[in-house]
């Protein structure tokens, strides 16, 4: 709005410009001064939101993820700090059903999935896992990662049954990913199995995925 004037917009630019650059507590000073002539400004809200739960300030989080949160109780974005700010308080389950009602807003937003899979990979690894196996069917491109995610949230449950199955299953699927290869020869060897580690590490040759060390290890 034009009432704000060119030296609030300047004011903002710095603010912007102080958080994308590593200094929130710097940026989080100017936007506190901003916010008391915008109170209902969801930008600068949404950064004072942000800021302080990256920072922890739980006086902060409260005052400003609420703020947020009412101006935008459907937005993805407030709900996943409202997650945020459950989650720092200990409640866990509120915190992911949060989660869960942000992404079906926007089921792609990258942030909102680390935070998510991070709170139930300590909170129910089953469900960790289903929804892992889900984003790798409906993102391809990084269903290498997700596999050794999902594999190693196995191997915390002590099951290295399901982490070796899952491991071959993405294999059989996508032979040219070398590091579902790696995690697989690795769990042979730490159960004292150099023969299937062996067979792994073939394959891997066969795929031309072996480097110097692996050919070392194959010798």
């Amino acid at each position: 709005p034009k009432a704000y004037g060119g030296e609030f917009y300047s004011d903002f630019i710095e603010a912007a410009y102080l958080e994308k650059n590593g200094r929130p507590q710097e940026a989080f000073a100017i936007y506190e001064r901003l916010y008391e002539s915008a109170k209902t400004d969801k930008t600068i809200l949404y950064s004072l939101a942000s800021i302080s739960l990256a920072l922890k300030d739980s006086k902060a989080m409260d005052k400003y993820i609420s703020a947020y949160y009412a101006l935008a109780p459907q937005e993805a974005q407030a709900m996943s700090l409202r997650a945020g700010l459950l989650w720092s308080r200990g409640d866990l389950k509120g915190a992911a059903k949060l989660y869960r009602e942000a992404l079906s807003k926007d089921p792609e937003d990258p942030e909102i999935i680390t935070k998510y899979v991070t709170l139930i990979s300590a909170l129910d690894s089953d469900e960790a896992v289903e929804y892992l196996d889900l984003l790798a069917k409906q993102y391809p491109a990084i269903g290498s990662m997700i596999a050794l995610n999902i594999a190693e949230l196995y191997l915390k449950q002590g099951d290295s049954v399901s982490a070796e199955a899952y491991l071959k299953k993405h294999i059989s699927s996508n032979p040219y990913n070398i590091e579902p290869y790696t995690v697989l020869a690795n769990i042979y060897e730490v159960q004292g199995s150099p023969a299937k580690a062996l067979k792994v590490y073939l394959e891997m040759e066969k795929y031309g995925l072996a480097s110097a060390d692996i050919l070392v290890k194959i010798g």
